[in-house]
Order: structure tokens, then sequence, then C-alpha cells
């Protein structure tokens, strides 16, 4: 059972595809796509943390949002973002909803604590101490903070991202002059 994490898929959100620049010339070409990256990393089995901003409700002009998360695998865990509002009836669908969560990222491995939220922060709980925090709704328009990654679809080519991706990137990368 592997991690991954992802954001702001917006699926059936007309709008962010002009807004955010993304490829696609109507939704239903984006959704499809998405669900076909999604389904592409993730198995049955794993777990995906959702940072937010899933879905709007479809008006007509996309898909019905049961179907598409019938049609993704792995257990999703919502954590909400600002537009989740809209689909609050089908929280049932996830396997877990809240606003905020803070977990190990591999294992019992106490070394990857991650605070998983929709919202960028500037100081999360034990940054100080070497603690990730993975977040979306800035569509890649932030630079990374210390170990904080933006997890959003629109920086990552529309796939979720595993915990060793995650790992990899935090670990590897620059921030300023300071090795992270």
């Amino acid at each position: 059972m592997a991690k991954f994490f992802t954001s702001d898929t917006h699926f059936n959100h007309k709008s962010i595809i002009q807004s955010c620049h993304r490829e696609w010339k109507n939704v239903w070409a984006m959704n499809a796509c998405m669900i076909e990256r999604w389904n592409e990393v993730v198995k049955k089995g794993d777990i995906v943390y959702h940072l937010g901003d899933f879905a709007l409700p479809n008006k007509g002009d996309g898909h019905d949002i049961e179907w598409i998360i019938d049609k993704l695998n792995g257990q999703i865990i919502l954590i909400k973002g600002n537009h989740d509002h809209n689909i609050k009836k089908l929280f049932h669908k996830f396997a877990k909803v809240s606003d905020i969560e803070y977990i190990k990222g591999d294992g019992d491995d106490k070394k990857y604590r991650i605070m998983l939220c929709h919202y960028p922060m500037r100081t999360w709980r034990a940054s100080c101490h070497g603690s990730w925090h993975l977040h979306g709704h800035s569509h890649g328009n932030l630079e990374p903070l210390g170990k904080s990654l933006d997890v959003g679809v629109d920086v990552h080519n529309f796939y979720p991202l595993s915990f060793d991706q995650i790992k990899e990137i935090i670990m590897t990368r620059r921030v300023g002059n300071i090795d992270e």
C-alpha cells in the first residue's frame, strides 16, 4: 500500500482551464485525462491524500462527481479546500474528510512527519524540527518555504505524487542559498 498526495484537481471546473492555463478545451477532456493519469500511478489498495478543491458540482457540462470518485483508484482522504463545500453531500464517498491532518510519511518512521492542509503555511507543527508541509491552493504561484511543497496537479503534470517522489523533491532542492 503506497501513499500518494495531490491537490486542486478541480474536476468539472470549467473556468479553471483558462485561469490556470490548462491545456484542455473542455472539462470532459480535462476530467478524463486527470482520471487516466491518477490511475496510471495509484493502485486499488493505495491511499491518496487529496489536499482540497477536488471538484465542482456538475452543471450539465461535466461528469457526475460520484462517477469520478468511483473511477479513481485508491482510498481517498480529502483535506477540505475552499471549493469543497460544494460537494459536501458526497463526503461519505471519501475514506475520511478533515480540515487538516498530521501524518507519518512512511510506516512508523517518525523521521518524516508531514502536515497536510489545503492552504500554504509559513510555519506549521514541528517545522523547526524538520517536519514537512504539503499543500495546494496556490497552483504553483508560490515559492517553496522550508520543507513545504505544493502538491497541486498544475505543478506536477496532473499526476499525484508518491511519498518517495515528495521525499526526493524536498531533500534535494535548494531554497534560496540554504540547502533543504
